[in-house]
């Protein structure tokens, strides 16, 4: 059994995303040089190292890092919490963000880049989201360039130590329990983006009250 899900069976609402996959892929190439994108190089090598988790962003770690535009590491980009979005980002992404606000179950979503010679080791996370056991994490290729045996990987570990392993590609959907064991590798030249999201999973969405639906408000 592969340790990556499918999304159509945790929430096949994201297939919207994928329907507006050019725009949002437009959109994304138009404005990123606009974007608000933090360095958490430092933070996730640390605390990975000391805890074997991926480093908790949460709203005063978002602030206190670096925001740059260097290409070098793991850096990543505030879009929502809890159906509230970030206006710094917003404001150049109305199409992707118009799409994850009819999703009701994203509780959080950001804009992930890896540039190229960069990792993350072996590792699980907590959810940003605070959903708990009814939500999973998924990452959407949204700028994944197509280089000549060149890629950028996602592999997981299950507890008896076999390793699944899975390219990044563009308008793809990597869906999974963050608890499991993972890390990411870009051996490509060129940086690798995804949108990483924690959501709900269908089933859980009779639990889901009364979420805002707000547009260019500050979740800072």
């Amino acid at each position: 059994m592969s340790l990556f899900l499918d999304y159509k069976e945790i929430l096949p609402e994201l297939q919207i995303l994928s329907d507006n996959f050019d725009s949002i892929h437009d959109e994304f190439v138009t404005n990123r040089e606009s974007l608000e994108i933090r360095d958490f190089t430092d933070q996730q090598k640390e605390y990975i190292t000391q805890n074997k988790r991926g480093f908790p962003i949460q709203f005063n770690s978002y602030l206190d890092a670096k925001q740059t535009n260097s290409d070098i590491g793991w850096h990543m980009g505030a879009l929502s919490y809890h159906g509230v979005f970030h206006p710094c980002n917003a404001m150049y992404l109305p199409i992707l963000c118009q799409t994850l606000s009819s999703i009701k179950a994203v509780l959080v979503a950001g804009i992930n880049v890896l540039h190229p010679g960069a990792s993350l080791d072996w590792h699980c996370d907590k959810d940003y989201g605070g959903g708990g056991l009814n939500t999973y994490r998924v990452l959407w290729g949204i700028d994944v360039p197509v280089e000549e045996d060149k890629y950028s990987i996602f592999q997981m570990k299950d507890e008896s130590g076999n390793v699944e392993t899975q390219l990044f590609e563009n308008n793809k959907f990597y869906t999974f329990d963050s608890n499991t064991t993972h890390r990411v590798e870009n051996m490509m030249s060129q940086p690798r983006t995804v949108i990483a999201m924690d959501v709900f999973a269908s089933k859980s969405l009779a639990h889901i009250n009364n979420k805002p639906n707000v547009f260019f408000r500050s979740m800072l």
